[in-house]
């Protein structure tokens, strides 16, 4: 699958954008600094190793999601030097995902700098504001004010059929990285992982449903449902449900293990 991003336009010397909206880059339009625009972020999210992801106000007070990606050693470096941008990938994904019909939060630019001190890129995209995950909506009120697990599994079961459907493995499908958009939609986040296996892919599906299940369970939900959901998800995949239950089961079970020793789950 082939997507045509916007061509790449310099605003100062080292610092390209790939735009699609103007209004979180406005500064950066104006000749800023990256590192000043960023640092002028509204509210610090996570910073974790090479990554750092904050919210940014633009003028007229709408929140923005940015990330920031600092190359993880010589290789990547080397990559980014090359003109080869994890920002850039994420808004290549983004694209790729919606053209899949997969909810994701709607892309606004990427940004990438080269100077004698490497190189380093950003995404932007759209806030998702109030900022609810699904683990946070379940311990609000089991998914009550969402029309319940069945209306909730409904649309997980569509999510999976169509990234998968598409050949993409997302790697960490826990419930914290499925959001909750407007209406109470689901939305993937957290597509750094992202990847699309030309062979075996079933195992990567596998290990999403997996990875999915484990909080499904942790959280009590019935098995009834479990099955319902594998079943919703094999026929719009057009497989049989013993087929999909064989991909999930190897990775569940290593996932479950995990959880027992390091949480002390009760899977």
């Amino acid at each position: 699958m082939a997507v045509t991003l916007p061509a790449a336009r310099e605003v100062s010397p080292g610092v390209r954008l790939h735009l699609f909206q103007q209004a979180p880059v406005q500064a950066l339009l104006a000749g800023q600094a990256p590192d000043q625009w960023f640092a002028d972020a509204a509210h610090h999210l996570k910073q974790s190793g090479k990554v750092d992801a904050r919210l940014l106000r633009d003028r007229d007070g709408q929140l923005w999601f940015v990330k920031q990606y600092t190359p993880r050693g010589p290789l990547h470096r080397l990559l980014a030097l090359c003109g080869v941008h994890r920002g850039v990938r994420m808004l290549r994904l983004s694209l790729m995902l919606a053209e899949l019909d997969v909810p994701v939060p709607a892309p606004a630019a990427a940004v990438t700098q080269r100077d004698t001190g490497g190189a380093r890129s950003w995404f932007v995209c759209q806030a998702l504001i109030p900022a609810r995950n699904l683990r946070e909506a379940w311990e609000e009120d089991q998914w009550q004010s969402l029309g319940g697990v069945p209306a909730v599994f409904a649309q997980a079961a569509t999510l999976f059929a169509r990234l998968h459907g598409g050949g993409f493995v997302h790697g960490d499908m826990k419930w914290p990285n499925l959001m909750l958009g407007a209406g109470g939609q689901l939305v993937l986040t957290d597509l750094d992982g992202m990847s699309r296996p030309r062979v075996a892919r079933w195992p990567g599906y596998g290990r999403d449903l997996a990875r999915f299940l484990i909080s499904a369970r942790e959280f009590g939900v019935t098995e009834t449902a479990i099955d319902r959901l594998v079943a919703d998800y094999a026929g719009q995949r057009g497989a049989e449900v013993a087929r999909v239950w064989r991909a999930i089961t190897p990775s569940y079970d290593k996932l479950a293990a995990r959880h027992r020793q390091k949480y002390g789950s009760s899977l």
